[in-house]
């Protein structure tokens, strides 16, 4: 289990989904810029339903997606987690955003934080992570963290290889950093 507490980093605050979230998350879902390589857009009832999925999963065990708030102006601008990977024992590192948060860091900066709680409470030797092929901020976002290329994945719903990416459990007390 991990734990649900806020995580909080110079810039945002990460913290667990509530149903006040929403319209926001529904305005993500539906942008078709921000859902181009993430299965499209999602319907009002989809939106809800995969957030109320979220806000469940993450309060029974830590794991899912949860809400990434700027901490200045306390907008919620999208949302970064650890959850199970397919029908695996790996846990994978997903994330997204609005398109007005794109090219600030914030991906990055967020992954960092779940990164080093999903190391320190779960028993895993490595995370992994997918990206459509065409996501080239998403991989320099990966590849910056660490994570290698180990091979391709063929996503079951999107019928498309996507690259498959890992980051190995650091052994020593060097941290990650989002340099």
């Amino acid at each position: 289990m991990l734990p649900i507490d806020p995580i909080k980093t110079k810039r945002l605050v990460i913290r667990p989904f509530d149903e006040g979230d929403l319209d926001i998350v529904y305005q993500i879902s539906s942008d078709p810029e921000a859902r181009r390589f993430t299965g499209g857009v999602l319907t009002r009832a989809e939106s809800d339903r995969g957030l109320q999925g979220h806000i469940d999963r993450v309060s029974q065990s830590g794991l899912g997606a949860r809400a990434v708030v700027e901490s200045g102006s306390d907008q919620l601008i999208g949302y970064c987690g650890l959850q199970p990977f397919a029908d695996t024992e790996e846990i994978e590192l997903f994330y997204g955003y609005a398109t007005h948060a794109w090219g600030r860091g914030f991906a990055t900066e967020a992954a960092v934080a779940v990164i080093e709680l999903g190391f320190r409470c779960l028993q895993a030797e490595r995370l992994v992570a997918i990206v459509h092929p065409e996501n080239l901020a998403s991989l320099r976002v990966l590849e910056k963290l660490g994570f290698l290329r180990s091979g391709t994945y063929l996503h079951p719903r999107w019928k498309l290889e996507h690259l498959f990416l890992h980051l190995a459990r650091r052994h020593d007390s060097r941290r990650l950093s989002a340099q």
